[in-house]
């Protein structure tokens, strides 16, 4: 059991040195011209951590201690992700729009294709897409993406219901689970974004101003164009700037594991000299403003397959909570083991259990929800409540219980849209939903 961490330490280290060596050569390349090519720019906010980044680099490759460079490493982490949930917040409020704009696209465009099929054929394809898996995981994911593309014709109070049902799933399980669950139902619902958030992209925030105020029963064409293309461009520059956060985050990440891990870890000496090697010509570019010496992509390729080997041994380790020698090193290693996951944002702190859900926790938490959303669904237009109840069926437990009542609840939902425009467009991405994972049904 003494040698757990050790064994966790060197093959972390090993690999997040491997990776933080390659990302950091992506990062000098994209940095030596950067541009953001959007509605608006972040470089203000973006550059800054950057220089952070490189600035930490440098002195981790000049030999300063891991406390030190881990807790300014962390403190870059807890930037990004602050700056990630301003980008997503912004993301699921156009998302919202966005789903509004593409439904009401025949009504000014012609020449779109439509899906031939009958309408009961077309059924009996989406049902049987939906249905035909082998695992109710994979069934799950399905029905949420058909929910969230079909029209929305019910009540609020229907909608409140259907919220309250599905989320009796959770009945049982840790508080920390459905509230991590109300996060996202929350965020579709155009709730999660608050005011300071606001204020770090104004621009975005007086366009979704704009949006709000629109009349989309009676929207003139240039209008509708006008605005289709603004969040069009809107999508492409936060699409671009999340991705660039994340790449971020990933490298505070493996800085923070390399700057936790080395300590105990056990070193390949020859490839900490490659890194070494890397990180300060990465640095000494970054700082001239100048491309990556050609001489470090040797250096890269004697680095080739280290970081996959190490994470195999990574992968293969299995280790339980009465692994660890004492709470100190159980929580490092819950730290290191959050840092490396397919999550880049998770929590580092193993978070106290509040209990287990039971219904009249279940019930407060749907109320509060209610109570705060009921007054914004009444105040928006009912294309962009609709687009709201839309995104949060879409993120929700969704159960049927039965094959029939879920044809049910998609033939009721199509029959049930009485705009032509809204109903094809909704037909035709369902159609593209299918074709993406070459389904067809013989």
């Amino acid at each position: 059991m003494a040698n757990q961490w050790r064994k966790l330490s060197s093959s972390a280290y090993g690999y997040s040195l491997a990776r933080l060596a390659l990302n950091s050569c992506m990062l000098c390349d994209e940095e030596t011209d950067p541009e953001f090519v959007g509605f608006s720019t972040d470089k203000e906010t973006y550059e800054p951590l950057v220089e952070t980044l490189v600035k930490l680099l440098k002195r981790f490759c000049e030999g300063e201690s891991s406390a030190e460079l881990t807790q300014e490493a962390l403190d870059l982490r807890e930037a990004c992700r602050k700056q990630m949930e301003t980008l997503i917040g912004f993301v699921d409020n156009f998302r919202t729009y966005e789903y509004v704009f593409n439904r009401m696209e025949r009504k000014y465009l012609d020449d779109i294709p439509t899906v031939e099929d009958s309408d009961e054929e077309f059924l009996r394809r989406l049902v049987h897409y939906i249905t035909d898996v082998e695992d109710g995981a994979t069934m799950n994911q399905r029905i949420q993406l058909v929910i969230r593309e079909l029209p929305v014709r019910m009540t609020r109070q229907k909608f409140y219901s259907i919220l309250r049902e599905s989320l009796s799933a959770y009945i049982g399980s840790d508080k920390e689970s459905l509230d991590s669950i109300m996060y996202f139902v929350r965020s579709a619902s155009m709730l999660e974004m608050i005011e300071e958030q606001k204020s770090q992209k104004p621009e975005l925030a007086e366009l979704l101003d704009q949006l709000r105020e629109q009349n989309f029963s009676d929207m003139p064409k240039e209008t509708y164009l006008k605005f289709q293309g603004k969040i069009a461009e809107v999508g492409s520059q936060l699409s671009d700037e999340t991705d660039l956060f994340r790449d971020l985050q990933e490298m505070a990440n493996d800085l923070c594991v390399v700057c936790l891990c080395k300590p105990s870890a056990v070193r390949d000496a020859v490839e900490e000299q490659h890194v070494g090697a890397i990180l300060r010509a990465v640095c000494d570019a970054w700082e001239k403003k100048e491309e990556i010496a050609e001489n470090v992509f040797e250096e890269l390729e004697a680095l080739e397959g280290v970081q996959e080997e190490y994470f195999e041994k990574y992968m293969r380790m299995d280790f339980k909570d009465d692994s660890w020698e004492n709470e100190e090193q159980a929580a490092l290693a819950f730290r290191v083991v959050s840092l490396i996951s397919d999550s880049p944002f998770a929590i580092l702190e193993k978070a106290e259990s509040e209990g287990e859900v039971d219904r009249v926790m279940l019930d407060r938490t749907v109320d509060d929800f209610i109570a705060e959303v009921d007054p914004l669904l009444k105040s928006l237009p009912k294309p962009v409540s609709r687009a709201i109840m839309a995104g949060v069926l879409g993120v929700i437990p969704f159960c049927f219980n039965s094959t029939q009542e879920l044809f049910e609840y998609v033939k009721n939902s199509l029959e049930g849209c009485s705009d032509w425009a809204e109903r094809e467009t909704s037909k035709e991405l369902l159609e593209m939903l299918m074709e993406e994972e070459d389904y067809d049904l013989v």
